[in-house]
């Protein structure tokens, strides 16, 4: 159930050079599911001194093993009031006003696939980081696979944890970028059937959680689809 409450910003960690990670402090009445997300309200001072209340939805990049606090990763929106705010002027020990959970991006009770592709373009990283996170908080066998797509390499949020944890849970994972990547290896391009019959062989029994724009989104859900996966099986969050 979504209840409404004052929220201490607490850790603040550059993601990229356009996106931040806040973690900020919740409630213990406040309980969620991997993938969902929240939404913060904050009244800004305008130019002609009325106030102007604003809300943004943000999705979940914890785990919810993670006790009274939730991670947020966001990006910088050019011309973006509120996270303008929030990259210029929030700090730690800054309160903002947050209501959640919300969403329906997440496992059901009684799903029970028997592998997880995780696919996201951008700033969607964060639920699909958020369902990784915990399967393997919680010790999950279920495979899992790993798509991420980013215009630039230095645009690919959370890569050294995503790297590291794929090597130690065995993880097959594949980073696409637009300009090729210097420091690690990368698909030059977008995600396209290729991509996708390669790293999504299985079908049968298997679950996509896919967050990204909307042209993103509907285009891979649409090259899925045409491979053989049924539309239940792709769970969409477009942003």
């Amino acid at each position: 159930m979504a209840i409404t409450f004052q929220s201490k910003i607490i850790k603040i960690t550059d993601l990229t050079p356009s996106s931040k990670s806040f973690i900020i402090t919740t409630p213990a009445e406040f309980i969620y599911q991997a993938g969902q997300f929240v939404m913060i309200t904050l009244e800004i001072a305008q130019s002609d001194g009325s106030i102007k209340k604003i809300k943004r939805s943000y999705s979940i990049a914890s785990t919810p093993t993670r006790s009274n606090e939730i991670e947020l990763a966001i990006k910088l929106v050019s011309g973006g009031a509120l996270t303008t705010w929030l990259f210029s002027t929030a700090k730690i020990g800054t309160f903002v006003e947050v209501s959640g959970p919300f969403g329906n991006f997440f496992l059901k009770k009684e799903d029970k696939p028997k592998t997880l592709y995780l696919i996201s373009a951008g700033s969607g990283v964060a639920p699909v980081l958020s369902i990784m996170r915990d399967q393997i908080a919680r010790g999950g066998k279920t495979p899992i696979v790993w798509i991420s797509s980013n215009k630039l390499p230095n645009d690919i949020e959370y890569v050294d944890e995503i790297r590291v944890t794929a090597a130690n849970h065995k993880i097959p994972t594949l980073f696409a970028a637009t300009q090729p990547c210097t420091d690690m290896e990368c698909h030059l391009g977008r995600i396209d059937k290729s991509v996708l019959e390669k790293m999504c062989p299985t079908k049968k029994d298997a679950l996509v959680f896919m967050c990204g724009p909307p042209v993103f989104v509907d285009a891979i859900s649409a090259i899925l689809i045409e491979m053989g996966f049924d539309a239940s099986q792709v769970r969409k969050e477009k942003f």
